[in-house]
């Protein structure tokens, strides 16, 4: 597949979590598309790390960043959890080993 293919199920997450972190989403409605597209995209993780392992290691650190934005409001705490945890399960699938904050020492 080429860079003009329709965007799967890992650029679906991130969209989702933008338009949570943009507010163009409450956080039980980020939930209840997670709870579709989380899946899907962990399913696919594997054929985009090994067809595309720079985009994978990109589209983690995205869903990193992303989690750790939506960890910051207070709002709707328990919510904005499962949704930080949907975001990491992605991240991990495609890879990505620290949890949302982690900063590498250097």
């Amino acid at each position: 597949m080429d860079g003009d293919a329709a965007p799967g199920p890992v650029e679906d997450v991130i969209t989702t979590a933008i338009a949570l972190v943009t507010g163009r989403l409450a956080p039980r409605e980020a939930v209840t598309i997670l709870a579709t597209l989380a899946p899907t995209a962990v399913r696919a993780a594997p054929a985009l790390l090994e067809r595309r392992a720079d985009q994978a290691v990109s589209r983690a650190a995205v869903l990193v960043t992303l989690a750790a934005e939506v960890g910051g409001a207070d709002d709707d705490e328990r919510q904005r959890r499962r949704v930080i945890g949907d975001l990491m399960m992605v991240a991990r699938a495609l890879g990505h080993a620290d949890e949302p904050g982690d900063q590498p020492e250097g």
